[in-house]
Order: C-alpha cells, then sequence, then structure tokens
C-alpha cells in the first residue's frame, strides 16, 4: 500500500514541477531567445538509476519539447560516478566529491551541441557551495557555449 502513496506522490510531484517549468521556461523564452535546455547530469550514470527517478530530467525535456525549445537534455550524460552531495543520498556514495574540472572528467557532452549555443542549465536542487553548478557552467563556457542561464527548482545551503 505505502508503495502506491509513493507513486501518487511522485505523479503529483511530477505535475507540479511540470506547471512551474512551463510558466518558467515561458517567462524565460520571453526575455532570452534561441536557448537550448540542457539539465546538470546526477551523481551516477543514467543507467544507476530507475525510471522514477529520472522522472525530473524527463520533465525537463517533456516541457522543452512542448514549448518548442531546443532539447539538449541529453546532451550531457555523466560517464563516471561521483559522490552525491545530498546528505539524504548516501546509498552507493561512492566516486569523488565536486572539484573544479569534475564535469569535464566525468561526463560526455556533445559538443557540436554545446559550441556557439545559449543554454539554459537546469538542476532540480542547488546546493550552495557545493559548486557542481557552476562547475557545470564554466565547461559549457570553455566548451564554446555563448551564454549560460541557471535555473535551479529548489536551493539548499551545505551544512
Amino acid at each position: 500500500m505505502s508503495g502506491q502513496i509513493d507513486e501518487l506522490n511522485l505523479v503529483e510531484d511530477f505535475v507540479d514541477i511540470s506547471e512551474r517549468l512551463i510558466e518558467d521556461f515561458k517567462k524565460l523564452a520571453q526575455k532570452y531567445h534561441n536557448y537550448s535546455v540542457c539539465v546538470i547530469p546526477r551523481s551516477k550514470a543514467d543507467k544507476s538509476y530507475s525510471a522514477r527517478q529520472l522522472m525530473f530530467k524527463k520533465a525537463v525535456s517533456s516541457i522543452a519539447n512542448k514549448l518548442g525549445l531546443t532539447n539538449a537534455t541529453e546532451v550531457i550524460k555523466r560517464v563516471k560516478n561521483t559522490r552525491t552531495t545530498h546528505n539524504w543520498r548516501l546509498e552507493n556514495n561512492f566516486g569523488n566529491l565536486p572539484y573544479v574540472g569534475i564535469t569535464k572528467d566525468t561526463c560526455e557532452i556533445d559538443i557540436n551541441k554545446i559550441n556557439g549555443k545559449n543554454i539554459i542549465l537546469v538542476d532540480d536542487i542547488y546546493t550552495e557551495g557545493v559548486n557542481v553548478a557552476e562547475d557545470c557552467i564554466e565547461t559549457l563556457l570553455d566548451l564554446g557555449a555563448k551564454d549560460v542561464i541557471m535555473y535551479a527548482v529548489a536551493r539548499t545551503t551545505k551544512n
């Protein structure tokens, strides 16, 4: 029974985040033109996660398609596992903690879809002081992105 409640909560969360993304992405698209939508990769390779754990990325992808934005949600792929930065997710927590250059060292990035492009870089949770997003932004700029706008749904502070 609790599995059903968890699934229902997950669907409700998916709907809520999708509605927020639609509203916010419409505003961003009006203000900033010709942007590709990318997602900061999770700490492990996608194949390490269940479909429900990848729902955020799926939501971002669906909204980009619905709004006619360039969907680049598969452009940055984690291929080497890193340690999660969220203290409540300590299962299978191996790999390096964030450091300058971790995105280049642990991800495959389709440079052709980054070079010369404007990027909206999306993350589910921005963790202050961890610098994962900053490293990803720097990497995209180093690979030729014209501009990067960071969009996070939630923010937490590191203790």
